[in-house]
């Protein structure tokens, strides 16, 4: 019950303060009238820090659409099944090692994801990268983008939604730069400048921004499960 519990926590982000996330984001004016709209708005968590970077690798440069099949197929084709399916719930989450022995050939899409993913898998495996919320958040960012074909917005990503980091922005995310009409070469140094003045409660205020570009994409629905569409 008690790791049940835990990860219900985790998943949820129960162990904010949105009280204090809104005493800092606040002071940004830009920000009033989505923190009106989503008072309180938590990050989520993943129970699973591998799944999670797995996930992120699998929905590099392609649509949600594309990303969810891929990662069906490789849950099909390399998880162990479960003894009970339940409706379409019907295997586990490859673990580390399975998709390190599987290698790159059983991976659906392009090779060169294919290799990143198992590298990461060869890296979980090894231990070279923990993906929990026990590891030190520079030492794993540093150990992820060292890996072939992961860059910050990915590691960054990894250590908002797997390690629980509050102060994540990702500099060169298009939906960011969408939210807050950046455009151009400076877009970067511009979300930089404004990022600085979210800290510690950066992630929470890249949450706010991306619902405020699915709030303009769809008005007249809730966007709570479409953020990580815009994230990805």
């Amino acid at each position: 019950m008690g790791a049940a519990v835990e990860r219900c926590r985790r998943l949820a982000d129960l162990d904010a303060d949105p009280a204090a996330v809104h005493a800092v984001l606040s002071r940004d004016p830009d920000l009033a009238a989505d923190l009106r709209r989503h008072p309180g708005l938590r990050v989520p968590g993943h129970p699973d820090g591998f799944e999670l970077a797995a996930r992120a690798v699998l929905g590099q440069q392609v649509s949600m659409a594309s990303a969810r099949a891929l990662t069906a197929r490789l849950v099909r084709e390399l998880g162990d099944p479960l003894p009970a399916p339940d409706g379409d719930l019907t295997h586990l989450f490859p673990t580390a090692g399975q998709i390190a022995a599987a290698g790159p050939d059983r991976i659906a899409g392009p090779r060169a994801r294919a290799r990143t993913l198992v590298a990461l898998a060869e890296a979980a495996e090894a231990g070279t990268v923990v993906l929990d919320r026990s590891a030190d958040r520079v030492d794993v960012e540093a150990a992820l983008t060292a890996l072939p074909g992961i860059g910050p917005w990915t590691a960054g990503y990894v250590a908002m939604r797997a390690l629980a980091d509050p102060d994540v922005v990702l500099l060169g995310d298009v939906g960011l730069h969408a939210a807050l009409g950046l455009r151009g070469r400076d877009a970067r140094e511009a979300l930089g400048r404004r990022a600085s003045g979210w800290r510690p409660w950066g992630s929470y205020a890249s949450l706010l921004l991306w619902h405020r570009v699915l709030d303009q994409r769809w008005p007249d629905q809730s966007s709570s499960d479409q953020t990580e569409g815009v994230a990805a």
